[in-house]
């Protein structure tokens, strides 16, 4: 976090040496969680817990944080730290108090060249109507070192294809840092692709979360972007 505030959560798991593998928050680490706060602050005042990515718990964590978070111990605050609130538990999220943090503009979308390498030729393929360069071009996203990386792929995909609609609509002016890269597609795809080709990266964003194949992901992915 120190060397680059802007972290990802691909940066998080290279840092933790556990790509490749799946992030998971289990039910030891929550109890370590209960142990600690069983305990009495040496110097009083507030203690903190910061849970960063809890969509990352599984059923029986969130369920055991459940009792704490509704009645927490005298000046113990819980702040989770998520990207996806809708998959956390209700029971969790009706006890919090919501704040939304907008990026800062100051970072691109992404910090991955490999991800901009791997658009610009599904976009170049989609463009021209040529189905093996999709399908090439799917087999890379599909072979990213780990789920995570190909979920953030998928995010920078959508992100990327936002700007995109923005740029065909002549909304220049609501356009982010990298809008430049989708320029020359903007002609060559129908403004109707970037809705489309949206839909379809967000199920396959779903797919991965649901450790489905990535290779049958994305060989359906690139049969929807040739159809679009």
């Amino acid at each position: 976090m120190l060397e680059n505030p802007h972290f990802r959560q691909e940066d998080l798991t290279s840092a933790l040496g556990i790509e490749g593998k799946t992030a998971l928050i289990a039910v030891a680490e929550a109890k370590e969680i209960l142990s600690t706060l069983s305990l009495s602050a040496l110097e009083g005042g507030y203690r903190a817990v910061l849970v960063y990515l809890p969509e990352k718990m599984n059923a029986e964590a969130a369920n055991r944080l459940l009792k704490m978070v509704e009645e927490p111990p005298a000046m113990t605050q819980f702040v989770f730290v998520t990207h996806a609130p809708e998959k956390l538990l209700p029971t969790i999220v009706s006890r919090c108090q919501r704040y939304r943090v907008m990026p800062d503009g100051t970072e691109s979308v992404s910090a991955n060249p490999a991800f901009a390498s791997i658009l610009q030729e599904m976009l170049r393929a989609a463009a021209s109507k040529d189905l093996l360069a999709l399908l090439s071009a799917s087999d890379k996203a599909a072979a990213l070192p780990s789920r995570e990386n190909v979920a953030e792929f998928c995010k920078y995909a959508s992100a990327m294809l936002r700007q995109l609609f923005l740029q065909q609509q002549g909304l220049s002016a609501l356009q982010g840092p990298q809008a430049e890269e989708m320029a020359p597609f903007a002609s060559a795809l129908p403004k109707s692709f970037p809705r489309k080709a949206l839909s379809a990266f967000d199920r396959a964003m779903l797919l991965t979360a649901r450790n489905v194949n990535l290779k049958l992901i994305f060989t359906e992915l690139a049969g929807s972007l040739y159809k679009t």
